[in-house]
């Protein structure tokens, strides 16, 4: 896994408040993109605007093709006519693939949540008011740094959190971090 990295995608005007984009799947090297910054700036925010880079790439796309290959066979893929599909064994090697490949991404999430967004945050981000932004898998990642101890954002905003909602989580004690809530 690469270190993360925080990036300041946008200053606001002189504003004590900073939002930090935690992206999910599939954002290793870009982060977020333009329309982030868009949007949020549409919603009325005037801060600074960082981005939480972290390795979130996955083999999926490849574990795609495996299934489609098994599936409809070669001619499948490139969009041809109907050939006769794979035996299902390719298409059990598939679905264990992307069994290990979502554990690996939901490992790394908590890593990079646990480890490396709370220093980064207090060594490169001057405001003090903290708002995370977690987007799917990103919501992962944001959960881990604030329930470890050492983030209190001010408030969290979770977009389609890829996160459980059951008692393998203490969110009670991630909302009682969280000043003006989740």
């Amino acid at each position: 896994m690469k270190d993360p990295v925080l990036r300041r995608v946008h200053r606001g005007p002189k504003s004590n408040h900073a939002i930090i984009i935690v992206p999910g799947m599939w954002t290793m090297e870009s982060g977020c993109d333009q329309r982030w910054i868009e949007a949020i700036e549409a919603a009325g925010f005037d801060g600074t605007i960082y981005d939480f880079v972290w390795d979130s790439s996955s083999q999926t796309k490849a574990i795609e093709t495996i299934v489609r290959r098994a599936m409809y066979g070669a001619a499948g893929i490139a969009g041809g006519g109907a050939a006769a599909p794979i035996a299902g064994a390719a298409l059990i090697t598939a679905a264990i693939k992307a069994r290990a490949d979502w554990s690996k991404l939901k490992s790394r999430a908590k890593r990079s949540g646990r480890d490396f967004l709370p220093q980064l945050i207090r060594r490169e981000v001057p405001e003090r008011h903290i708002t995370l932004l977690g987007h799917s898998l990103g919501a992962r990642v944001a959960y881990y740094s604030i329930a470890e101890g050492t983030l209190r954002p001010n408030r969290l905003i979770m977009m389609g959190g890829a996160i459980r909602r059951d008692s393998s989580k203490d969110w009670a004690l991630v909302a009682d971090r969280i000043p003006e809530g989740i």
